[in-house]
């Protein structure tokens, strides 16, 4: 799949849907499809071997009773179709911030998701505990594997929701008899829902995600995140783009917030750090970030990072955590800021990707309304207290 230069590349939502809609007319034809349901257990471990990260147990089910339960999935499958073909359903790159969570569905290479990558492996290759269920402690999803006679193969990812006891009679009562409804604490609940699914053909293999958040935490992204993200500080260090006052103690509390890092990788994929190119030139984005920065700077009362100006590319030195954070705000376009427009005029604008300019005002009176624009916009609400007090 080829990527936009702005890599917020992704397939055309026409090319989605037809691969869905083949999926689903496959999926009609019951013949010769094999059907099997795995729970997929996390063990709450953070080591470096990721297949250490879940446990997987395939569920002992007969035939009818695995096509009962991929009947109530093709249904809900058969309703996001439908729902895809809205005019205000989009279809984005999963690293693409300025996309709407709710109306928007995501598209990632499998091969991005290591968690992802040890759980099919072991579904496609290694064996099973599953002659008797053993108390899981942390339930943390469910993949409905088909597999289809041409060789192709659809899976309906479920992020789990509770930390539950799984006992072999009230379990398959809950999901098959029930509509998988908790009826009391021993019942597992696999909700009918579909969080992400994954499609397996000769021309595309993709993670198509519908619940952006359940699919993070189902795979731990974040830990994925947080190796991105080590490496484009380190990136950013060496072409002396950035700099830190006291690099250990900011990178400490910098990683004690998942969302933080999320930011900063989300960033990288989307090129806003593609600051030179091929030859070794200066690129536009390079200069977008630097109007960005110096802007953000002098209209930030708290701003918790310098900027050395002496320099081609400027230099950004970071203070702490906080400074770390505004970096990254900034360059989301998440500021305020003004530019000159002639010597009479300021310009106005919010920036969510590109410059959208709001109000063009005249010079008299100009720096009471920026400050109140920033104000609005910027200065954080107190906690617990309302904007009135």
């Amino acid at each position: 799949m080829e990527r936009e230069d702005n890599k917020k590349g992704a397939l055309p939502k026409s090319e989605v849907v037809k691969l869905l809609k083949h999926f689903y007319g496959m999926l009609t034809e019951t013949e010769d499809i094999q059907v099997d349901i795995y729970v997929v257990e996390s063990t709450g471990k953070t080591v470096k071997d990721v297949d250490r990260w879940h446990n997987v147990y395939q569920l002992k089910l007969n035939s009818d009773e695995r096509y009962r339960v991929l009947k109530k999935f093709k249904d809900k499958y058969k309703i996001l179709l439908r729902a895809l073909s809205g005019d205000d359903v989009d279809v984005a790159h999963l690293y693409d911030y300025t996309a709407s969570d709710s109306k928007t569905l995501r598209l990632i290479e499998p091969e991005n998701v290591v968690a992802f990558q040890s759980i099919l492996r072991k579904i496609t290759t290694e064996s099973f505990i599953s002659s008797s269920y053993r108390k899981i402690k942390r339930l943390s999803g469910f993949v409905i594997d088909i597999l289809l006679s041409n060789g192709e193969r659809i899976q309906f990812i479920v992020k789990g929701q509770k930390k539950v006891v799984l006992k072999q009679n009230s379990f398959m009562f809950g999901l098959v008899k029930k509509d998988v409804k908790i009826a009391d604490d021993d019942y597992a609940a696999i909700q009918v829902t579909i969080d992400a699914i994954y499609v397996d053909t000769d021309d595309n293999k993709l993670l198509i995600v519908k619940n952006t958040g359940k699919f993070e935490q189902l795979f731990r992204f974040y830990e994925h995140y947080k190796q991105a993200a080590e490496e484009i500080i380190s990136e950013l260090k060496e072409l002396e783009i950035i700099e830190f006052e006291n690099e250990s103690k900011t990178m400490k509390e910098f990683f004690k917030y998942p969302t933080l890092s999320k930011r900063l990788f989300q960033l990288k994929e989307n090129g806003v750090f593609d600051f030179f190119d091929d030859d070794g030139n200066l690129t536009d984005n390079y200069y977008r970030f630097e109007r960005k920065v110096k802007d953000a700077r002098k209209m930030l009362d708290d701003a918790r990072f310098d900027v050395v100006e002496d320099q081609t590319p400027i230099k950004v030195r970071i203070l702490d955590k906080k400074g770390l954070s505004q970096f990254i705000t900034v360059c989301q376009g998440r500021i305020i800021l003004f530019s000159e427009v002639g010597e009479d005029a300021l310009q106005i604008g919010e920036v969510k990707g590109t410059v959208k300019p709001v109000k063009t005002i005249a010079e008299h009176g100009a720096q009471t309304l920026i400050q109140t624009v920033l104000d609005k916009w910027v200065s954080p609400k107190p906690k617990g207290k309302s904007a009135s007090k």
